[in-house]
């Protein structure tokens, strides 16, 4: 039945790879050009201490600085383990290189899982996207990679996931075309 085929996994994760990486542009341009004008404080640092979140008085241990994402916060850490320094923040160089690497990895993940051909796959964008957020707001506080919820304001943690929701369904959205332009028999 045209688009409700099963993908070829290899063909899929490849793509899932390509559309990850356009992904990771969109976000880097929805971060660069709206996300100051919708969300302008969503790079302040956190309010109160480490101790004042539950989630993040609980972590291992506490790698990050002010209000840095997780990624900034890995790569201040490969910074300081291949040169033995630590920087500031991490570098323009490294940063783009981790993004790249987040996106390529999340296309692969994405694309070499999802069990339909269909074109359009919203809930796969949004759904992405929410575990993405809950990572970066629940998850990293817990390996010590960034503060807490509780020390953000609510529409900080609206303006993190708006990045994320960037992110995947951009990603969705090309691995899906690529999917359809380059396999017209399975649909």
């Amino acid at each position: 039945m045209p688009g409700s085929g099963v993908p070829n996994r290899r063909r899929a994760a490849l793509l899932g790879m390509i559309g990850g990486a356009v992904g990771v542009m969109a976000m880097r341009w929805y971060q660069d050009n709206l996300e100051p004008e919708l969300f302008p404080d969503v790079s302040q640092s956190p309010r109160g201490l480490p101790a004042d979140d539950p989630i993040e008085s609980n972590a291992m241990a506490a790698l990050y600085e002010g209000g840095d994402t997780a990624l900034e916060t890995v790569g201040r850490q490969v910074v300081r383990l291949q040169e033995g320094r630590t920087p500031a923040s991490p570098d323009s160089e490294t940063q783009r290189a981790l993004d790249v690497l987040l996106g390529l990895s999340t296309g692969l993940a994405y694309g070499g899982t999802r069990t339909t051909t269909r074109s359009r796959d919203i809930a796969g964008g949004f759904f992405m996207g929410l575990r993405m957020g809950f990572a970066e707001v629940v998850l990293a506080p817990l390996l010590g990679l960034r503060a807490g919820p509780s020390r953000f304001r609510p529409l900080q943690l609206l303006g993190v996931q708006m990045r994320y929701w960037v992110f995947s369904f951009v990603m969705t959205a090309v691995t899906r075309a690529l999917y359809k332009v380059l396999s017209p028999r399975q649909w």
